[in-house]
C-alpha cells in the first residue's frame, strides 16, 4: 500500500508540473503589475478563481496524459476549424487590441506579449492578420523589444525562429 505522501504525489504531480509551467516572463510581469497596482485588493478574488484553476489544470493534464498532446494539438484534431475560429475569436481580438495599443504606445512589456500572442495564436493554429503580416508584426515588435533592453533576447528570437520556420 502506498504512503499518503506518495498518493498525494501522485494526484498532484500532473497538475503540479502544468501549473508551474504558466510561470512564463510574461505572466509573472503581469502578475507584478497587478500587485503593484491593487496591492491586497483584489486578494477576495483567489476564493472564486482557485477552484476554476485547479479544475482546468486537472483536466488540461489528464488530456496530455492520455492523448500525449497539447490542448491545442488536440482541438486542431477533434474539432473542426470553424468552431475553433468561432471560440477563439475573443482571443483573437485581444491580440488585435494589443497591437492597436503598442502602435499607440510601445513599451517593454506590450513588445513582450505582441511577439508572445502572436507566437502562441499560430501554434494554436490561427492566423490574426495574415502570415506574412504576423511575421512582419513579431519581428517589429522583437526589435523595439530588444533595443529597448528586454531581459528575454533568447526566448524571443527563439518565437521569431519557430514562426519562420512556418509553412508560407
Amino acid at each position: 500500500m502506498k504512503s499518503l505522501r506518495r498518493r498525494l504525489l501522485d494526484r498532484l504531480g500532473p497538475g503540479l508540473i502544468t501549473g508551474a509551467a504558466d510561470d512564463d516572463p510574461s505572466g509573472i510581469a503581469t502578475y507584478s503589475q497587478a500587485g503593484a497596482q491593487f496591492g491586497f485588493g483584489m486578494l477576495w478574488s483567489v476564493l472564486l478563481t482557485t477552484p476554476l484553476m485547479v479544475g482546468i489544470q486537472i483536466v488540461s493534464a489528464r488530456i496530455g496524459l492520455v492523448t500525449g498532446h497539447g490542448i491545442a494539438h488536440n482541438l486542431r484534431q477533434h474539432y473542426p476549424r470553424w468552431l475553433l475560429y468561432a471560440t477563439f475569436g475573443k482571443g483573437l481580438d485581444a491580440v488585435r487590441l494589443l497591437d492597436q495599443s503598442i502602435r499607440d504606445n510601445p513599451d517593454q512589456l506590450s513588445l513582450f506579449i505582441g511577439v508572445e500572442w502572436l507566437f502562441n495564436a499560430h501554434r494554436a493554429g490561427f492566423v490574426v492578420h495574415d502570415r506574412a503580416e504576423d511575421r512582419r508584426l513579431a519581428h517589429a515588435y522583437a526589435e523595439q523589444y530588444l533595443k529597448a533592453g528586454g531581459l528575454n533576447e533568447p526566448l524571443v528570437k527563439q518565437w521569431l525562429d519557430v514562426l519562420e520556420r512556418e509553412p508560407r
